[in-house]
């Protein structure tokens, strides 16, 4: 690309025209546009081409200069103090012909111009050539080829951002004067202030998304984050500041800070501003300084399914308290699913399961947020009481002759205790017991498992003289 462009302000001008240089800056797309920081700028030549990017072209070029760029040149500036604004672009040729657009990026960036969303505010692309800007008593906002080469004033508000596109049509070599005018301060004395953090979408953030008041300069940004720090109920670490148009641009409005780690404790935090390790603060285009003393709050309030359990043994199952530790926002909606087809509602239920196995548990939250999260826990349980049973060895069964008695009950850590009637008692697995009396006896086993659940069975066994 074939730059033919000279900006002077006068001294950089003086030394830029003994050593014959061409070009200092190729902005000639709105990312890399000039900021505007003073009243008067003097354009000596014309750039040549249209940057690396025609902005006025393709099926969403809704501006008057219908035919897309020609030679242009990009001014951003940001508003200062409220009021009218006024311009004029004046040729160093009174016969060439300029032309010109201005968008309003106060809530878009440079990519809404390219398709179609950012509001094209005033434009003017009159074939009258001599001087054309803004002016009274002019009431067009655009105005197409064969119209004036002037378009009405502007009423700008504190803290709005324009783009300024210049349009050299008919590709003069000779440059022009820009003369801002008006009652609105457009030379920027505001610092910039960081004005939003955008809310997390229900998940642990690890990457803060910041935007500004108004455009900042990508160089004055510290790659590492160093610009910046969190303080709050955690210490999140910031590794990195990055920002999609600083990629190829030269400032912008919103920068994203990657976190070493999510952030993952509820509670209000602080986002303070400090000198990067490159040296400064973060600056706007005009070089003001955003303050050391200006903050910005934000709130983390993940929603968290957490759970603990407690399991309890019982002679009908084993019987599981569930605590509800999660957090959040307000929570307003709790369910449970205990795995075996049951579940509840309660903030901490307790539950019997009928039957031994593994269940995967599962609790559900949602908070006034609007956030929702589940979290699973794998769950054993034991259900099989004690079943007491036995045999009794072959008759016939005499008196001072043992009897064999074999215990064939189930169950976990069992104990026995036998009892004989009135002929005495055992704690023996398998007893071999002489009655010492003849008649009929009521023989008792009774089985205890290891948690104090127990069954009993029984059977008469006549012994005889």
């Amino acid at each position: 690309m074939l730059i033919k462009y000279l900006r002077s302000h006068f001294p950089v001008f003086f030394f830029l025209f003994l050593f014959n240089t061409t070009c200092l800056y190729a902005q000639q797309d709105c990312i890399t546009a000039i900021p505007i920081c003073q009243d008067v700028y003097f354009e000596l030549n014309s750039y040549d081409s249209v940057g690396d990017i025609n902005e006025l072209i393709g099926g969403f070029n809704t501006s008057c200069i219908n035919g897309g760029e020609d030679n242009s040149v990009w001014y951003i500036f940001t508003v200062a103090s409220a009021g009218s604004f006024e311009f004029q672009i004046t040729p160093n040729v009174m016969n060439d012909d300029y032309d010109w657009t201005i968008f309003d990026l106060t809530n878009s960036d440079c990519s809404s111009i390219i398709n179609g969303t950012a509001p094209e505010v005033r434009c003017n692309y009159s074939a009258i050539p001599g001087s054309t800007g803004l002016s009274n008593p002019y009431t067009q906002t655009s105005v197409p080829q064969g119209g004036p080469n002037q378009c009405a004033p502007m009423n700008v508000l504190v803290g709005e951002t324009y783009v300024l596109m210049v349009n050299n049509f008919a590709g003069s070599e000779d440059g022009y004067t820009l003369t801002l005018s008006g009652t609105a301060v457009i030379f920027d004395t505001i610092p910039p202030k960081a004005v939003g953090i955008d809310p997390f979408p229900c998940y642990p953030p690890d990457t803060l998304h910041v935007t500004f008041s108004e455009p900042v300069t990508c160089i004055s940004i510290a790659p590492d984050g160093s610009d910046f720090k969190i303080y709050g109920p955690s210490s999140p670490t910031i590794i990195a500041a990055n920002s999609v148009n600083c990629v190829s641009g030269l400032f912008t409005t919103d920068i994203y800070l990657v976190l070493a780690a999510p952030i993952t404790v509820n509670g209000d935090y602080t986002l303070r501003f400090q000198l990067g390790s490159n040296g400064n603060i973060v600056l706007d285009n005009c070089g003001n300084e955003m303050s050391f003393l200006d903050s910005l709050p934000f709130t983390v309030a993940i929603a968290d399914a957490q759970f603990d359990y407690l399991l309890g043994k019982t002679c009908f199952g084993d019987s599981v308290v569930f605590f509800n530790t999660s957090i959040g926002d307000t929570i307003n909606s709790i369910t449970w699913d205990f795995g075996d087809g049951t579940g509840s509602t309660d903030f901490n239920p307790t539950h019997n399961y009928a039957a031994t196995g593994s269940y995967t548990v599962t609790l559900s939250i949602a908070d006034t947020g609007g956030c929702f999260d589940e979290t699973s826990v794998q769950i054993n349980a034991y259900v099989e009481p004690p079943v007491a049973s036995f045999s009794v060895s072959s008759p016939p069964y005499c008196v001072n002759v043992p009897v064999s008695f074999t215990n064939s009950s189930t169950g976990q850590g069992l104990s026995s205790e036998w009892q004989f009637g009135t002929a005495g008692t055992t704690n023996e697995q398998d007893p071999d017991f002489s009655f010492l009396n003849e008649g009929l006896f009521t023989v008792l086993l009774i089985a205890t498992d290891s948690i104090g659940c127990a069954d009993t069975a029984l059977a008469d066994v006549p012994i005889n003289a």
